[in-house]
Protein backbone atom coordinates (compact mmCIF):
# COMPACT_ATOMS: atom_id res chain seq x y z
CA UNK A 1 0.00 0.00 0.00
CA UNK A 2 1.39 3.44 -0.80
CA UNK A 3 0.36 6.78 0.82
CA UNK A 4 0.05 9.94 -1.43
CA UNK A 5 0.95 13.38 0.68
CA UNK A 6 -0.14 16.48 -0.87
CA UNK A 7 1.66 19.71 0.31
CA UNK A 8 -0.76 22.66 1.06
CA UNK A 9 0.08 25.83 0.47
CA UNK A 10 -1.65 29.31 2.54
CA UNK A 11 -1.70 32.54 0.79
CA UNK A 12 -2.14 35.46 3.04
CA UNK A 13 -3.44 38.92 1.46
CA UNK A 14 -3.17 42.31 2.85
CA UNK A 15 -5.47 44.86 1.42
CA UNK A 16 -4.67 48.48 2.15
CA UNK A 17 -7.39 51.16 2.66
CA UNK A 18 -6.86 54.79 2.02
CA UNK A 19 -9.21 57.09 3.77
CA UNK A 20 -9.22 61.14 2.73
CA UNK A 21 -10.88 63.31 3.76
CA UNK A 22 -12.41 66.41 2.16
CA UNK A 23 -12.56 69.49 3.95
CA UNK A 24 -15.28 71.85 2.77
CA UNK A 25 -14.96 75.85 3.57
CA UNK A 26 -18.16 77.98 3.43
CA UNK A 27 -17.87 81.47 3.69
CA UNK A 28 -20.86 82.97 5.56
CA UNK A 29 -21.56 86.50 4.69
CA UNK A 30 -22.97 88.82 7.15
CA UNK A 31 -26.70 90.00 6.23
CA UNK A 32 -27.46 93.38 4.93
CA UNK A 33 -27.70 95.42 8.50
CA UNK A 34 -30.27 98.03 6.87
CA UNK A 35 -33.90 97.83 7.41
CA UNK A 36 -36.43 98.43 4.51
CA UNK A 37 -33.56 99.24 2.02
CA UNK A 38 -35.83 99.30 -1.06
CA UNK A 39 -38.85 101.30 0.58
CA UNK A 40 -40.76 97.53 -0.03
CA UNK A 41 -42.50 98.85 3.64
CA UNK A 42 -44.29 100.85 1.69
CA UNK A 43 -43.37 103.95 4.12
CA UNK A 44 -39.66 105.89 5.03
CA UNK A 45 -39.43 103.91 8.26
CA UNK A 46 -37.13 103.62 9.79
CA UNK A 47 -35.19 106.09 7.23
CA UNK A 48 -35.09 109.45 8.47
CA UNK A 49 -35.52 112.76 6.14
CA UNK A 50 -33.73 115.85 5.84
CA UNK A 51 -32.20 118.44 3.71
CA UNK A 52 -34.02 120.58 2.04
CA UNK A 53 -36.65 118.76 0.16
CA UNK A 54 -38.49 116.14 1.29
CA UNK A 55 -37.61 112.26 -0.40
CA UNK A 56 -40.46 110.37 -1.08
CA UNK A 57 -41.51 106.70 -2.04
CA UNK A 58 -42.20 105.71 -5.53
CA UNK A 59 -43.70 103.06 -7.37
CA UNK A 60 -42.30 104.21 -10.91
CA UNK A 61 -45.31 106.81 -11.43
CA UNK A 62 -42.67 109.97 -11.06
CA UNK A 63 -41.55 109.44 -14.22
CA UNK A 64 -42.22 107.72 -16.96
CA UNK A 65 -39.38 104.56 -17.45
CA UNK A 66 -38.18 105.10 -13.95
CA UNK A 67 -39.53 101.71 -12.78
CA UNK A 68 -38.04 99.90 -8.98
CA UNK A 69 -35.08 97.62 -9.56
CA UNK A 70 -37.07 94.89 -7.73
CA UNK A 71 -40.17 94.72 -5.90
CA UNK A 72 -42.45 97.68 -6.35
CA UNK A 73 -40.89 100.45 -4.33
CA UNK A 74 -38.10 103.02 -4.98
CA UNK A 75 -36.64 105.74 -3.26
CA UNK A 76 -37.21 109.24 -5.15
CA UNK A 77 -36.09 112.70 -4.69
CA UNK A 78 -38.75 114.23 -4.11
CA UNK A 79 -41.32 117.04 -5.90
CA UNK A 80 -39.93 120.54 -4.87
CA UNK A 81 -37.75 123.22 -6.54
CA UNK A 82 -34.89 123.11 -3.72
CA UNK A 83 -31.47 121.79 -4.27
CA UNK A 84 -31.78 118.19 -1.95
CA UNK A 85 -32.94 115.72 -0.71
CA UNK A 86 -31.63 112.66 2.36
CA UNK A 87 -32.47 109.60 4.16
CA UNK A 88 -31.04 108.66 7.12
CA UNK A 89 -30.67 105.65 8.95
CA UNK A 90 -28.54 104.89 11.97
CA UNK A 91 -26.69 101.43 12.65
CA UNK A 92 -26.18 100.31 15.83
CA UNK A 93 -23.61 97.58 15.49
CA UNK A 94 -22.54 96.42 19.36
CA UNK A 95 -23.59 93.16 20.99
CA UNK A 96 -27.52 92.55 21.08
CA UNK A 97 -28.21 95.08 17.77
CA UNK A 98 -26.21 93.21 15.43
CA UNK A 99 -23.87 91.17 17.41
CA UNK A 100 -20.54 92.71 17.38
CA UNK A 101 -18.74 92.48 20.50
CA UNK A 102 -15.87 95.08 21.31
CA UNK A 103 -12.73 93.46 20.21
CA UNK A 104 -14.08 92.78 17.06
CA UNK A 105 -14.99 96.51 16.33
CA UNK A 106 -11.61 97.76 17.45
CA UNK A 107 -10.01 95.29 15.70
CA UNK A 108 -8.94 96.74 12.74
CA UNK A 109 -9.88 94.15 10.54
CA UNK A 110 -12.89 94.68 9.35
CA UNK A 111 -14.12 96.39 6.55
CA UNK A 112 -17.69 98.53 6.05
CA UNK A 113 -19.23 97.30 2.04
CA UNK A 114 -21.88 99.03 0.88
CA UNK A 115 -23.91 98.72 -2.67
CA UNK A 116 -27.02 100.49 -4.25
CA UNK A 117 -29.18 100.63 -7.79
CA UNK A 118 -28.90 104.36 -8.65
CA UNK A 119 -30.95 105.96 -11.81
CA UNK A 120 -31.47 109.10 -13.18
CA UNK A 121 -34.44 110.47 -15.46
CA UNK A 122 -33.15 111.17 -19.14
CA UNK A 123 -35.82 113.98 -19.57
CA UNK A 124 -33.31 117.09 -18.58
CA UNK A 125 -30.35 118.06 -19.58
CA UNK A 126 -29.03 118.35 -16.61
CA UNK A 127 -29.65 114.65 -15.04
CA UNK A 128 -30.62 114.87 -11.09
CA UNK A 129 -27.92 112.78 -9.14
CA UNK A 130 -27.50 111.01 -5.92
CA UNK A 131 -24.74 109.78 -3.33
CA UNK A 132 -24.19 107.72 -0.81
CA UNK A 133 -22.33 109.21 2.87
CA UNK A 134 -21.19 106.93 5.61
CA UNK A 135 -20.92 108.63 8.76
CA UNK A 136 -18.90 106.58 12.07
CA UNK A 137 -19.54 107.51 15.28
CA UNK A 138 -18.46 106.43 18.75
CA UNK A 139 -21.22 104.87 21.51
CA UNK A 140 -22.18 108.22 22.27
CA UNK A 141 -22.50 109.14 18.62
CA UNK A 142 -18.91 111.29 18.65
CA UNK A 143 -18.02 111.53 14.81
CA UNK A 144 -15.32 109.69 14.15
CA UNK A 145 -15.16 110.20 10.22
CA UNK A 146 -17.12 110.12 7.07
CA UNK A 147 -17.14 109.06 3.66
CA UNK A 148 -18.99 110.68 0.89
CA UNK A 149 -19.46 108.60 -2.56
CA UNK A 150 -19.11 110.48 -5.89
CA UNK A 151 -22.50 111.32 -7.61
CA UNK A 152 -23.97 109.57 -9.80
CA UNK A 153 -26.29 109.79 -12.59
CA UNK A 154 -26.83 106.81 -14.32
CA UNK A 155 -29.98 107.03 -17.46
CA UNK A 156 -31.96 104.39 -19.09
CA UNK A 157 -31.18 101.30 -16.75
CA UNK A 158 -30.19 101.32 -13.47
CA UNK A 159 -26.66 101.30 -12.27
CA UNK A 160 -24.89 99.18 -9.71
CA UNK A 161 -22.29 100.77 -7.27
CA UNK A 162 -20.89 99.14 -4.77
CA UNK A 163 -17.36 100.04 -2.21
CA UNK A 164 -16.04 98.88 0.74
CA UNK A 165 -13.96 100.93 3.51
CA UNK A 166 -11.59 100.02 6.43
CA UNK A 167 -14.11 100.33 10.26
CA UNK A 168 -12.72 103.05 11.52
CA UNK A 169 -11.51 101.78 15.48
CA UNK A 170 -14.04 102.61 17.87
CA UNK A 171 -17.08 102.78 15.51
CA UNK A 172 -19.88 101.93 17.21
CA UNK A 173 -22.69 103.72 15.13
CA UNK A 174 -22.96 103.93 11.13
CA UNK A 175 -24.98 106.65 9.36
CA UNK A 176 -25.98 105.17 6.17
CA UNK A 177 -27.08 108.28 3.82
CA UNK A 178 -28.92 108.81 1.02
CA UNK A 179 -28.11 112.04 -0.72
CA UNK A 180 -30.67 113.34 -3.90
CA UNK A 181 -29.61 116.15 -5.70
CA UNK A 182 -31.00 118.43 -8.30
CA UNK A 183 -29.21 119.99 -11.33
CA UNK A 184 -32.53 121.24 -12.91
CA UNK A 185 -36.33 121.17 -13.10
CA UNK A 186 -38.95 121.13 -10.31
CA UNK A 187 -38.47 117.78 -9.24
CA UNK A 188 -35.56 115.75 -7.99
CA UNK A 189 -35.81 112.99 -10.33
CA UNK A 190 -33.26 110.75 -9.19
CA UNK A 191 -33.58 107.35 -7.73
CA UNK A 192 -32.20 104.41 -5.52
CA UNK A 193 -33.09 101.19 -4.68
CA UNK A 194 -31.89 98.22 -2.81
CA UNK A 195 -29.47 99.33 -0.58
CA UNK A 196 -27.17 97.49 1.06
CA UNK A 197 -24.62 98.01 4.20
CA UNK A 198 -22.54 94.94 5.49
CA UNK A 199 -20.00 95.05 8.14
CA UNK A 200 -16.94 91.99 7.94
Amino acid sequence: QSTTLTESTLTSTTITTVSTTVTTTIRITPSNLLINPGAEYGSLLPWITGGTCIATIDNGSAKSGCNPHSGTKQFFGGNCNDSNSTLTQSVLLLNDTQGYTVAQLDSGNLSTYISFYQQSWSGSLAMDKAQISLIFRTLNKTLISTITTSLFSCTGNWCLQSFSYQLPVGTRYIDYIMIFTKEAGTTIDSYLDDNSLQVY
